[in-house]
């Protein structure tokens, strides 16, 4: 057994994955591996893996597409190397974290659409633009050295003014782990990967984390959809700059005119590639003067692509309609197996997705020395190994390391989402159930749809229900919406406290529904509310013929339209349980879930019960005495949590305080400004006005200690100032353009705009008229602060919010106006507002720095905003 893996003891689970592992390193087979939460697949998946590799000169890919997991492998590997340096072993080894590209770049061509600004990055590398493309050993050194997270890695080469990608990827040449996207073995950066690493493709050992999500990805990368009304938008941007190009593609519009007039409408069709790629070609030749071919057209699409970006100064974070045609164009052109279809239902579009990823998996797989795939819902084993083209694989079911008592599984009888049986009767059922089961429960329960659509109509029989009972639990659901951000979502995810009795309504593959680790039992119930099989499209109905021309009839049914959808429910379902502490129960809420032929597709270890009385079985198991002790459990656990940040906090302020002597504060109020844009770079697009001025000025709020801010380079730098002064500054540099606003509306933040960026490297002096107004102010405001005033300026995170909300509103008045923002209210008014949440001009009057004047002036506005 390893000598490297970094824990004390190796659990059971964790020795047959490791004893697996190590015999597919030495026949150099593959391995399949559905190891179910908690098994511990990460540090037993690295240990054996490292191992071998540092004995016979091999190197590790560790391909995960989730950053969180990037942070998990570091850690792990970090781990095992302190386990080394602690027996004083000679053993060393290089990791290198590299994300992509455009999300590495430190540049303002980053927030291009990665089409556009993948091209303008080759333009400007090539063009000698990049002042980041180049290298420095010093600094690659520093990385080989060094096992860093990626930000890590970024913030080290932007010190250094290079660029974070180019520096890693020479950093693979002498690495014996990289941590990366699928997208760095199975995509064409392949050729460059192995060109940089100087090694075979069979001194590869591929980790392949969360590998059930690979099929899908592989098929991502090579899928595309076209609106053929974006052509003339497209026309109409070229036009100015090439009227040449601008004929070409005009004619290649009119192609397609012609293509959609003989179609019939409000239909699905397959269609050939052929059918369009000589459709276009033949159209590109009937040009006087001479024509293109349909690839040169492409390429002469790319670079007026280029040329259009650059003088848009990359403002443009959209998809453009000319960056639509050029990657629908290129990856229509493909060999490989794809569906193709056309449809005619409101606008005209034509889509490809490939149907066999094992065209591109096979061989990979098979041309690396190992690859350890695995994942908690790897399931069924032998139908990823078919569909992944993994050939001779070992693959194994491990058994999941929890109590199988902890988990109660139900179907439930009579109700279902099957298309034909959906009504408001039975949309009105549902809702009764799972109003009766999250009685039941106790607690939060999360509730997964198969549809926004679906999910939509049972929640409106939450709020209009005859059931006065039902209906007054609309106001105890937390309902996810479509196109969240992710700082809207996690919001969502923080009002699931323990004991709050919450129902989160969301859909099945969904942000919430997956990758989200809702740990210390914070949820008591999953309730899976429907099966969800795919829409019966063209494009279902093609890749299910393809797997039954390829797997016979009935596993191309199950490959093609059954495990997807089950897939989907496991990785769902698997929301509650996410320790062995934890206890809980699943609910499929669908009565098809009991026919043979999807029940044989559900997990071996689902010992499942068919009912009508969900909610008096589910009653029972929370009685249990092991679940009642569970749930106390895991509460005083969260309470152990605040407890211990509480102290660190604590800690954290005894240090600052013990430490207050050695903070270089900055005197000179002429380099504040500088100042200010060294901070927020530090944090860029992460935090809004206020937080920045708070960590600058040295703040105690509960937000600097919980977020770790006071470790800043930055922190209380300023701190001879007050951070209303500060804000001011930041509203100017906003003003002037050293600074962006970014974030969104309810979330503001700011990052450095190019200017600021520049000035920051030339160390600018930056004239500020806000400036002169300091000295004045803080001879008004020069006292010192009690403990009792400081806890005064302390808010809540909902306080801040708000707080940030008046602030903003407050700059909008300001500009509009041309006066400093403080002259409408000081920040100590705002932040009472935010406190006491007026309702009433009558309750706002009792506000300090709100007179008469103010009342009638602002007063309505101030409420309005309060209210939300």
């Amino acid at each position: 057994m390893t000598s490297l893996f970094p824990f004390p003891q190796i659990r059971d689970g964790q020795k047959e994955l490791i004893k697996d592992i190590e015999t597919v390193l030495e026949t150099g087979n593959s391995l399949i591996a559905h190891a179910p939460t908690g098994i511990g697949k990460t540090a037993a998946a690295l240990a054996p893996c490292l191992e071998y590799a540092l004995n016979n000169n091999k190197i590790i890919f560790f391909l995960t597409s989730k950053q969180s997991q990037h942070r998990i492998v570091i850690d792990t590997l970090r781990l095992i190397k302190d386990k080394i340096d602690k027996n004083k072993s000679q053993i060393n080894f290089s990791v290198v974290d590299i994300i992509s590209k455009q999300a590495m770049c430190p540049r303002d061509i980053a927030r291009e659409y990665y089409a556009v600004f993948n091209e303008m990055c080759i333009h400007e590398q090539k063009t000698r633009k990049c002042r980041y493309f180049r290298s420095d050993k010093t600094v690659t050194n520093q990385i080989l050295n060094n096992i860093l997270h990626v930000e890590e890695l970024k913030d080290l080469c932007a010190e250094n003014v290079l660029c974070p990608h180019k520096t890693a990827v020479d950093a693979m040449a002498e690495a014996d782990v990289v941590v990366c996207d699928y997208n760095y073995v199975f995509t064409d950066i392949l050729e460059t990967v192995l060109e940089k690493t100087g090694k075979p493709m069979d001194d590869l050992i591929l980790i392949i984390d969360e590998a059930h999500n690979l099929p899908d990805r592989i098929r991502d990368h090579l899928s595309g959809e076209l609106t053929l009304n974006l052509i003339d938008e497209a026309a109409k941007e070229i036009s100015p700059l090439d009227k040449k190009l601008h004929r070409h593609i005009r004619d290649v519009g009119r192609f397609f005119d012609r293509f959609i007039e003989t179609q019939p409408g409000n239909t699905e069709l397959n269609i050939s590639r052929e059918e369009i790629t000589q459709g276009i070609e033949q159209a590109l030749q009937e040009v006087l003067g001479g024509g293109l071919s349909y690839m040169e057209f492409v390429e002469s699409l790319k670079a007026i692509e280029v040329e259009i970006a650059e003088k848009e100064q990359h403002e443009k974070k959209e998809k453009s309609p000319l960056t639509s045609i050029i990657e629908f164009l290129e990856g229509w052109n493909t060999n490989l197996p794809c569906s193709r279809v056309y449809r005619n239902e409101v606008n005209p579009v034509l889509s490809f997705r490939l149907l066999d990823p094992s065209v591109l998996s096979e061989k990979i797989i098979s041309g690396a020395h190992t690859a350890v795939m695995m994942s908690g819902t790897l399931y069924p084993v032998e139908m990823y190994a078919d569909i992944l083209g993994a050939k001779n694989a070992l693959l194994k079911q491990y058994k999941s390391p929890f109590p199988s008592e902890n988990k109660l599984v139900l179907i439930t009888k009579r109700l279902t989402t099957l298309y034909s049986m959906r009504s408001d009767s039975m949309y009105n059922e549902m809702a009764k159930k799972i109003s009766q089961i999250h009685d039941a429960v106790g607690g939060n329960a999360a509730v997964f749809f198969p549809s926004y659509s679906l999910m939509d109509d049972v929640y409106r029989k939450f709020q209009y229900n005859s059931d006065a009972k039902i209906e007054d639990k609309s106001e105890d659901i937390i309902l996810e919406e479509r196109r969240m951000s992710k700082a809207a979502k996690n919001k969502l995810f923080n009002k699931l406290k323990i004991n709050s009795n919450k129902i989160l309504f969301g859909v099945q593959a969904g942000s919430l529904s997956e990758g989200i680790d809702y740990k210390n039992n914070i949820l008591r119930a999953v309730i899976i509310a429907g099966l969800p099989l795919s829409p019966p499209t063209l494009e279902v109905k093609n890749q299910r013929d393809y797997y039954i021309n390829k797997f016979g009839q009935e596993k191309g049914i199950l490959y093609g339209y059954i495990y997807p959808a089950i897939s989907k429910v496991m990785q769902a379902a698997g929301r509650g349980i996410r320790s062995e502490n934890d206890v809980g129960a699943v609910i499929l809420m669908d009565a098809r879930f009991a026919y043979p032929k999807y029940r044989k597709c559900l997990p071996p270890d689902y010992d499942i019960e068919i009912t009508d009385e969900a909610e008096k079985i589910c009653s029972e198991f929370f009685k249990k005495d092991f679940v009642v002790k569970a749930l106390q459990e895991a509460e005083n656990k969260i309470r152990e949590e605040k407890v211990k940040k509480s102290f660190e906090r604590i800690k954290v302020e005894e240090v600052k305080i013990n430490s207050m002597p050695v903070i270089e504060k900055i005197e000179d109020k002429n380099l504040i400004p500088l100042a200010v844009l060294e901070c927020v770079y530090e944090f860029n697009e992460r935090l809004g006005v206020h937080k920045i001025a708070g960590i600058l000025t040295g703040s105690n709020a509960k937000f600097i200690g919980e977020g770790g801010y006071n470790e800043s380079k930055n922190y209380g730098v300023l701190g001879n100032f007050t951070a209303a002064d500060i804000a001011a500054v930041i509203d100017e540099l906003l003003q002037k353009d050293y600074l962006e606003r970014a974030g969104e509306f309810m979330y503001p933040t700011v990052k450095v705009s190019r200017t600021g960026g520049l000035a920051i490297l030339k160390k600018e002096e930056i004239k500020v008229d806000t400036l002169s107004q300091i000295k004045e102010y803080q001879e008004k405001e020069q006292k010192q602060k009690t403990p009792h005033e400081e806890a005064e300026d302390m808010l809540t995170p909902g306080e801040t919010e708000l707080f940030e909300k008046l602030r903003m509103w407050r700059r909008k008045l300001a500009d509009r106006n041309n006066v400093p923002p403080y002259r409408i209210f000081q920040d100590k008014t705002l932040r009472e507002v935010a406190r006491k949440k007026p309702g009433t001009k009558e309750e706002l009057k009792e506000i300090y720095g709100v007179g008469e004047a103010k009342l009638e002036k602002y007063g309505g506005v101030l409420i309005e905003i309060v209210n939300g």
